[in-house]
């Protein structure tokens, strides 16, 4: 029965299936081949692959979209292959019509609080503060770490916190930044 199928039988009851297999197959070989050959062509020149976003149609996309694009342009099968499957961008889920309206709500309320200067105060400085304390707790965590070195990893931590203190207005300037909002002052007022 499996020899049945196997072969090149015309009567075999599932031949439409096969052949589907075979079309899907061989269409995703044919997209690998391409991007394959784009990815050895960029690694061989030693260029970068991404940019700035990962959407095709973009001018910030990066090397290996770009060069996907401009292969799409004379190649029929990757053009029409990037129109049905390329990441054309998301829809922000506030805006989608596909989620239901209290899902959008609930989204757009989440955006606005995200959006603001005290939040994106509160990003810029916190960050840095728990990515130095993460490292310093993996560092203790280590099995072969050595106790001897726990006081200078304490200390470094300490002076550290003293120092990032006086960081203030650098963290406030980089959310103003992030916001879009350089003359936002918010709660925030710096003090003569």
């Amino acid at each position: 029965m499996w020899f049945l199928r196997t072969t090149k039988n015309t009567e075999v009851i599932d031949n439409a299936l096969q052949e589907q297999v075979n079309n899907e197959i061989n269409y995703w070989k044919n997209v690998l081949h391409r991007v394959v050959s784009t990815i050895q062509f960029l690694s061989e020149r030693g260029l970068a692959f991404r940019g700035e976003n990962e959407n095709f149609g973009s001018k910030h996309n990066g090397n290996y979209l770009g060069c996907l694009e401009l292969i799409s342009k004379f190649d029929p099968f990757l053009g029409n292959h990037i129109s049905n499957h390329g990441n054309k961008g998301r829809e922000v889920i506030y805006s989608d019509k596909n989620q239901r309206p209290a899902v959008c709500h609930e989204a757009k309320s989440i955006y606005k609080k995200m959006s603001t200067l005290e939040f994106l105060f509160m990003l810029c400085m916190w960050y840095p503060i728990l990515k130095r304390f993460e490292a310093t707790s993996k560092a203790l965590q280590l099995e072969n770490f050595d106790l001897s070195n726990v006081i200078s990893l304490y200390t470094s931590l300490k002076d550290y916190i003293e120092e990032i203190r006086n960081s203030f207005y650098t963290f406030l300037e980089e959310a103003k930044s992030l916001s879009g909002c350089e003359t936002c002052l918010g709660i925030f007022k710096k003090k003569n």
